[in-house]
């Protein structure tokens, strides 16, 4: 039953504007929390819950996890329960970011992508979805030119990194969206160094890490980290190329005066996330969960599409006129099918049990 509920909230929001359309998601995603039990972790993070709650401490997942974990025990929560209250604050706070760059909420088609994907792995990976959400939460303040703002940017995602420390990857994003003027005029050059620097220095990188990650996750995120194999590395770099060569051309044919100054100031970070997504793929060779970083432009991606259909835009490919819409529905569909295939049917065995 959940499963058709999830593939009629998809097309229902797909074929039709339905204003408000992020209310029965949003319910239905906390849902869908609450009730996954036989997802992958979800042991794990019960018994370092529960752990906690007998007043034990557990900083594995970082102090921030820690007093998320420890507060939400003195409130009465099962670890379930927390779960779907992450998840419900969590979109709350994403509607809260896209609420001051202006998105309408009459496309409901942001939140159907978004329930294609990647919602099923927030749901799994919860404990990074409540990190993700408050780095989305600094795009209000990283978005801003004055240095007042800049600041409180970097405080959020010092926070973020509490809870999942590989949020602390998004302070150099911030170095990144200061130099937009430089980027924007020497962007092919820029890529080429952050490609050929990071994989010279691949040891320095993995110092760096070792200073960010807790003890306990080092032998598995630099030392053993899993291979990427043939699929994951061609997924890892075709993703990174589309979303850069996209927001490429959408912000070539894009002006303020055309979609106004908060719709242009979106775009304008997710072009910049589009090009400091090419360092995950150097990450992504110490192991696969880095790529889990790159989550962070779905989203914010879709609601450029919303911006450009609001503006009665096309989307130009190789010269070509798309349809945005139908563009980033295929995008879609292919990450939900990468993640599938990817992991295995387990998970949705989990979540749509």
């Amino acid at each position: 039953m959940a499963i058709l509920f999830f593939i009629l909230l998809i097309l229902l929001g797909l074929v039709f504007n339905i204003k408000y359309w992020y209310v029965p998601i949003i319910a239905f995603l906390v849902y869908l929390t609450y009730n996954s039990t036989l997802i992958p972790d979800y042991e794990n993070y019960n018994a370092m819950y529960n752990f906690i709650a007998n007043g034990n401490q557990d900083i594995n997942g970082g102090w921030g996890w820690y007093w998320v974990c420890y507060y939400a025990a003195q409130c009465g929560l099962t670890y379930s329960g927390l779960r779907a209250i992450i998840m419900l604050v969590g979109c709350s706070i994403i509607l809260i970011t896209f609420h001051y760059f202006k998105i309408s909420n009459k496309y409901s088609f942001t939140w159907s992508l978004f329930l294609l994907y990647p919602a099923l792995l927030e749901i799994v990976q919860i404990r990074f979805f409540l990190a993700e959400a408050i780095v989305f939460l600094s795009f209000i303040f990283v978005s801003k030119d004055d240095v007042k703002s800049k600041i409180v940017s970097i405080i959020i995602i010092i926070i973020a990194s509490q809870v999942h420390s590989s949020m602390y990857l998004f302070l150099l994003f911030i170095i990144f969206m200061c130099c937009y003027n430089v980027i924007i005029e020497r962007t092919n050059t820029i890529i080429f160094i952050i490609l050929v620097a990071s994989f010279a220095m691949r040891g320095l990188m993995a110092k760096i890490i070792t200073i960010f990650v807790n003890d306990q996750r080092q032998d598995r995120y630099i030392t053993n980290g899993q291979s990427l194999g043939p699929f994951g590395i061609v997924s890892t770099i075709a993703t990174v190329m589309v979303f850069y060569l996209l927001m490429r051309e959408i912000i070539m044919r894009t002006s303020i005066k055309e979609v106004g100054v908060r719709h242009f100031a979106l775009i304008k970070l997710v072009y910049i996330l589009s090009v400091f997504s090419f360092i995950l793929i150097p990450l992504s060779t110490f192991d696969p969960n880095y790529f889990r970083l790159q989550r962070l432009i779905w989203l914010p991606m879709f609601n450029v599409i919303a911006i450009l259909i609001n503006s009665n835009k096309t989307l130009y490919l190789m010269n070509q006129s798309f349809s945005p819409k139908l563009v980033i529905t295929c995008l879609t569909l292919i990450g939900n099918i990468a993640f599938i295939c990817t992991f295995n049917f387990n998970i949705l065995v989990g979540i749509f049990e």
